[in-house]
């Protein structure tokens, strides 16, 4: 299992790099105003991508446990494949007819070509998250691994050759295209040559899938407006050098939890083989390790971050220095989440952390709304951290659950 959390984290730490890159380059040659397009872009953007996977990826994973992947990668990848292509039919519906009533883009000041190249990615993020839900489960962490990698270094070419010759916001946004659909169409080709026979889509499969859905996606798009309403509001109600300055805090936050996003994906894995009770001390010890390396590195990046933002992306950026610095204080919270969340999912624990996510989106769109008009950038990480105040208390209480539960079936 180690073997593979270090095969993962070097591929989210290679991501990471590239994206890194990218963002120093994209910085220097577009200045905030532009990074503050792209971030406007991806942010709205992902809120089509979660309205659109349905979370069926998560709701997927209690069908998988302790299943061999030949079992169930037919139906289930078959299923998956056709409901992720009706939903984002049915989500670009949605934008045509909302620039139809309104004549402007889903994102408000953005040139329409620029806004169609976002929605191309739709498809490709959709079928990423699923991918990233099924293939530890069915075995194929360290071929997908490899296609992530060839993926983000596809993206940086096209990206430092476009900038070169001139290109500007669409050269980004036409290289993250490229990048996520060979991500999209290897990962799902890996799938369905591991399932060994044809995949097809299975009507009760889709049904249960969909079941599931309704009881699950709220806490998904919960979630996603716990993590990016700040995002949302800063791009309606302040400049885009100001978006394009939150948004370098939000990503340098964002590659923090490169690891533990890798230890999630691995742990994912391992409850499909040994169930989540089973598996429950090996992911204590996970736990108790990322959080002491959340600690360190938080306490790393108050020292560095105001020498190291402005000496890498320029002066202009050096107002997200404070940002990045308050932000890093919700680590904590958003750490122990990532390694909780396999627990929840696979105990099928969908309407219970719906409550909890929909209380959670409650308070970061009133937090949000109240702070950022009153406190601009700043009023969003006290939001933020007011939110995540909030879910650090439910997973504590969830882990405690757990274990207790897991000792007394020991004994």
């Amino acid at each position: 299992m180690l073997n593979s959390i270090i095969s993962t984290s070097f591929t989210k730490l290679y991501s990471l790099v590239i994206q890194f890159i990218i963002l120093i380059l994209t910085a220097h040659a577009l200045g905030p105003e532009g990074r503050g397009v792209i971030a406007a872009l991806t942010a709205w953007l992902g809120v089509l991508a979660v309205a659109a996977h349905l979370s069926l990826g998560q709701v997927a994973q209690p069908m998988l446990v302790q299943r061999k992947p030949s079992e169930w990668i037919p139906p289930i990848a078959g299923s998956v494949l056709t409901l992720t292509a009706v939903a984002s039919l049915i989500v670009w519906g949605g934008v045509i007819i909302y620039a139809m009533l309104f004549g402007v883009p889903f994102a408000a000041n953005i040139p329409l070509p620029l806004a169609c190249m976002a929605l191309a990615l739709l498809p490709c993020l959709v079928a990423e998250h699923h991918i990233n839900a099924l293939a530890p489960a069915a075995g194929l962490l360290k071929p997908f691994n490899h296609i992530q990698i060839a993926a983000r270094t596809l993206s940086l070419t096209l990206v430092v050759i476009g900038l070169a010759m001139g290109g500007g916001v669409g050269t980004t946004l036409g290289a993250m295209l490229a990048g996520q659909a060979l991500i999209a169409i290897g990962g799902f080709a890996l799938l369905i040559k591991q399932g060994h026979t044809p995949a097809r889509p299975h009507k009760p499969t889709s049904k249960r899938l969909l079941k599931g859905s309704m009881q699950l996606h709220i806490t998904i798009l919960g979630s996603f407006i716990v993590n990016q309403m700040d995002m949302l509001l800063i791009s309606t109600h302040l400049s885009l050098t100001e978006t394009g300055q939150y948004n370098l805090a939000t990503q340098l936050i964002a590659a923090l939890t490169v690891f533990a996003n890798a230890a999630g994906m691995v742990l994912y894995g391992k409850l499909a083989e040994l169930g989540p009770d089973k598996a429950w001390p090996i992911q204590r010890k996970i736990i108790g390790l990322f959080m002491a390396l959340t600690m360190v590195g938080i306490a790393a990046s108050a020292i560095i971050t105001p020498f190291f933002i402005p000496l890498v992306f320029g002066a202009e950026f050096a107002p997200a220095s404070p940002i990045f610095i308050g932000l890093s204080l919700g680590l904590i919270s958003q750490t122990l989440a990532i390694l909780m969340a396999p627990q929840w999912i696979s105990r099928g624990l969908f309407w219970q952390t719906s409550v909890i996510t929909l209380c959670s989106a409650v308070l970061s769109v009133t937090l949000n709304s109240w702070l950022i008009p009153l406190h601009g950038m700043m009023g969003a990480v006290y939001a933020v951290l007011g939110t995540q105040a909030l879910g650090l208390f439910s997973n504590v209480l969830f882990a405690i659950w757990v274990n207790h539960r897991v000792t007394k079936t020991l004994q």
